[in-house]
């Protein structure tokens, strides 16, 4: 017999509409998972459902164990996911260290890359085994502890979309709620059943990558970048569920280039080049991170620039290009909203990011300059650890005359 989840990949999708599709044709958490009220329900993966705004659930799930195997072939085949589940249920069927047989739990776990292949299949381990869990007699299969994590989650509807199609849902669904920090390598399918039933629930997931906290992102020997950060004072804005911080930043002297048509990679290439020695004494100028864009309006004209940030008590030797200037900002208060996530579009996100803020601060009937938003970076796009943030200048900020 075809395994449902194959055969739910007959489903062609279309277009999706903008409706909530949150209940599904499909059997609800509290008919399938134990529980006080249902008894005779199988043990589900524990999770505690966040605040979203979206036809979606954030789901946090604590670290557990659990045990994978890859499958022989990426594809989604008959052969690769009945291997597989075979493997895992011979692994609850007693071929561990303990030789003990595990009870079914839901759901079974598929892990896909971005371009489809089918890299994993997972089976959490009961939580009665859960301190001590039996190790795996097979090679093919691994014991891992999985970290706390979030999780986007959306019912797949077998009606509407199949498994590919809904994760195209959910990105969308992400994106049209100005999220754009999950994991865009990998999707998750969550299983409800057993392989070969008939009635079965199946989501689809994409993991939250919330900011780098500044101690993975500064200072750190595993970054390309090791410079200190400038981060200033920073409190939680009110009425914004700790999302939105104000910062107070000291003075502090930068190095910048204005850029035209938004061409934001040559005004990094100038700031860049004046560091490294393309400057009058021919010598390297000490930074810190973040990286920094602005994209504003002043009477009625767009201005766009790149900002790299110098270290404490560094003298500024003069540029020799004129596209580069020296410049001092004295004290300054933003507010800022920091995600995570390695970026696929810069523009796209960092834009959907800039709109958030204002609508969190709008809400709040904060003040800020409207006609500018910043960008703060952190990361390299190959570190581990990513943090961005966006920013705003507080309505009572006074830019006074800051170049020099």
């Amino acid at each position: 017999m075809m395994p449902y989840i194959l055969m739910m990949l007959n489903f062609v999708v279309i277009a999706w509409t903008e409706d909530c599709h949150l209940d599904v044709d499909s059997l609800p958490l509290s008919k399938i998972c134990k529980s006080p009220t249902n008894s005779n329900g199988v043990e589900c993966v524990p999770f505690e459902v966040r605040p979203s705004n979206g036809c979606f659930e954030t789901r946090y799930y604590p670290e557990a164990y659990w045990v994978s195997i890859k499958p022989p072939v990426s594809s989604l085949s008959d052969e690769a996911v009945i291997e597989s589940i075979n493997s895992l249920h011979g692994y609850r069927s007693g071929d561990n260290d303990a030789g003990e047989q595990l009870s079914a739990t839901y759901p079974f776990v598929y892990k896909f890359s971005e371009d489809r292949k089918l890299e994993s299949v997972d089976y959490y381990i009961p939580s009665r085994y859960q301190d001590n869990p039996p190790k795996p007699d097979s090679s093919k299969v691994t014991l891992f502890q999985s970290h706390p994590r979030e999780v986007y989650v959306k019912p797949i509807s077998v009606d509407d979309f199949g498994i590919f199609g809904s994760y195209e849902v959910l990105k969308e669904e992400l994106k049209s709620a100005k999220i754009f920090d999950f994991d865009w390598k990998h999707f998750f399918i969550f299983a409800y059943c057993e392989l070969g039933d008939s009635g079965c629930r199946f989501e689809v997931g994409l993991t939250r990558m919330p900011a780098a906290p500044f101690d993975k992102v500064c200072n750190s020997h595993s970054q390309i970048y090791t410079e200190e950060c400038f981060r200033g004072e920073s409190r939680e804005v009110d009425g914004t569920n700790g999302l939105v911080v104000e910062r107070k930043y000291p003075d502090v002297s930068i190095v910048l280039s204005y850029v035209e048509d938004g061409n934001i990679e040559s005004g990094f290439n100038e700031v860049g080049q004046y560091v490294y020695g393309k400057n009058v004494e021919a010598r390297v100028v000490p930074t810190k991170l973040p990286f920094v864009t602005f994209h504003g309006m002043y009477e009625g004209a767009v201005y766009e620039g790149a900002v790299m940030i110098l270290q404490d008590g560094q003298s500024a030797p003069r540029p020799t290009s004129h596209k580069v200037l020296i410049s001092t900002y004295k004290e300054s208060k933003l507010y800022v909203l920091a995600f995570g996530g390695k970026i696929k579009n810069y523009v796209e996100t960092f834009a959907a990011y800039c709109q958030k803020l204002s609508m969190l601060l709008d809400n709040e009937q904060i003040s800020y300059m409207e006609d500018l938003c910043i960008t703060l970076d952190y990361s390299h796009p190959k570190d581990e650890y990513q943090r961005h943030e966006v920013a705003v200048v507080a309505s009572e900020y006074d830019y006074g005359d800051q170049s020099q």
